[in-house]
C-alpha cells in the first residue's frame, strides 16, 4: 500500500471533530511512515464552527498528509451526496470514510487492508464511545459472534442483513472496486441520509461478494443525543421506509410478511411480527454462544481491547487539552 485516503463526514461537530482528526493523525504517525495519507473533510453546511475548527487543525497538522482539505457545502445536501463527494476524490483502492464524531481505534488500520480483496467485505466488532467511556454491549457481540461462525452463503448473508444489525457500518471495510462493480452509486440514489445499507445490500447481491468477520474493533463509535438516528427526523424515517419497501419487494413467503409488518406503521406493537422474530432469533443466538467455549475467549479479548482503547482515548483528550 502506497496511498490511503481518510474521508470525514462532518456536520455540527465543532466540539468533537478534533478527536476524530487526532485519531487519523495517530494512524499516520504510528503506522503510516511509508504511506502517503490524504485527508478529505466534507462539511454539510454546519451551523456551528466546525469548518473553522477543521481548517485550523489542518493548518497545524498539514505536514502529516500528502494532501488535506475541507470541502464546505453552502447548503445542507445530506449524507449521501457528501459520501459521493468523497468517493469522487478516491482514485486508489484503500480508503476509510468516518463520521466526524467517531474515532479510528488504536490498532493498525492500514494492515487490515492487506487481505482486502476486490470481492471482500471485512466487518469488525462494535465498540462504543459514550460520555468519554469506551464500552461494548454484549447483545451486539452475541449477534456478531454468531454471524462470525455461520455467515458464508449468499442467501444467509442477504436474509440476515435485511433484518438489520448484520454488521456495523463504521466498523466495516471495502475497496473502491467493489463499490463500482456492485453499482453502489446507483443503489444510493434517491436516499438522503442512508449511504450505508443500500451500499451493503447492492454488494451482497453480487454472488461473488465474500464477508469476513474479524473479532476485534477498529472504530470507536460515539453514542450521543444529537446523532441523526436518535432524533425525530422525517427524512430519516422516509429513507428507512424506502429501504424496507425494497426488502419487501425482494422477498417472498414468511420473510415478505416480516417486512410487510415493518412497513405497517399503524399496526399495534403487539401485532408486529418482526418484533417477535428478532427477539426469538437473539435468544437462540445467545444460547448457541453460551455453549461455545470460544465465545468466552472472544468476549474476554474484546474486554481487554476496551481497556486499551480507553487508555488511548484518554491520551487523545489529554493531548488536545494541552494544545488549547
Amino acid at each position: 500500500m502506497k496511498e490511503f485516503i481518510f474521508g470525514v463526514l462532518a456536520y455540527n461537530q465543532e466540539n468533537l471533530i478534533v478527536q476524530t482528526l487526532e485519531s487519523i493523525k495517530l494512524q499516520k504517525i504510528n503506522y503510516g511512515e511509508k504511506i502517503a495519507v490524504e485527508l478529505i473533510v466534507v462539511d454539510d453546511a454546519s451551523k456551528d464552527k466546525t469548518v473553522l475548527v477543521v481548517n485550523q487543525w489542518i493548518d497545524k497538522n498539514r505536514q502529516y498528509f500528502s494532501n488535506a482539505k475541507c470541502i464546505a457545502n453552502e447548503k445542507n445536501k445530506g449524507t449521501v451526496v457528501n459520501y459521493q463527494t468523497i468517493l469522487e476524490h478516491i482514485q486508489n483502492e484503500c480508503f476509510k470514510i468516518i463520521a466526524g464524531d467517531d474515532l479510528i481505534s488504536s490498532d493498525n488500520l492500514f494492515k487490515e487492508y492487506e487481505d482486502l480483496m476486490v470481492n471482500r467485505i471485512k466487518t469488525y466488532a462494535r465498540i462504543y464511545l459514550k460520555n468519554n467511556k469506551i464500552l461494548y454491549e454484549e447483545k451486539d457481540l452475541i449477534d456478531f459472534y454468531y454471524h462470525l461462525k455461520h455467515s458464508g452463503k449468499q442467501r444467509y448473508n442477504l436474509k440476515n442483513f435485511r433484518r438489520g444489525c448484520f454488521f456495523h457500518t463504521p466498523s466495516t471495510l471495502f475497496n473502491k472496486s467493489l463499490f463500482d462493480t456492485a453499482n453502489c452509486a446507483d443503489a444510493i440514489k434517491g436516499f438522503f441520509l442512508f449511504e450505508d445499507d443500500p451500499t451493503w445490500y447492492s454488494m451482497l447481491k453480487q454472488e461473488t461478494t465474500e464477508i469476513r468477520f474479524v473479532d476485534k474493533g477498529i472504530v470507536l463509535y460515539r453514542i450521543h443525543d444529537k446523532a441523526v438516528s436518535n432524533a425525530p427526523n422525517p427524512i430519516f424515517e422516509a429513507d428507512l421506509m424506502r429501504l424496507r419497501q425494497q426488502y419487501c419487494d425482494d422477498t417472498k413467503g414468511f420473510e415478505h410478511l416480516y417486512f410487510c409488518s415493518r412497513l405497517n406503521t399503524k399496526l399495534p406493537n403487539y401485532l408486529k411480527l418482526d418484533k417477535y422474530v428478532d427477539k426469538i432469533l437473539h435468544i437462540y443466538r445467545k444460547l448457541v454462544c453460551q455453549f461455545d467455549k470460544e465465545y468466552g475467549v472472544f468476549l474476554e479479548s474484546i474486554a481487554k481491547q476496551v481497556d486499551r482503547e480507553q487508555e488511548y482515548f484518554d491520551k487523545i483528550i489529554e493531548s488536545i487539552e494541552k494544545e488549547k
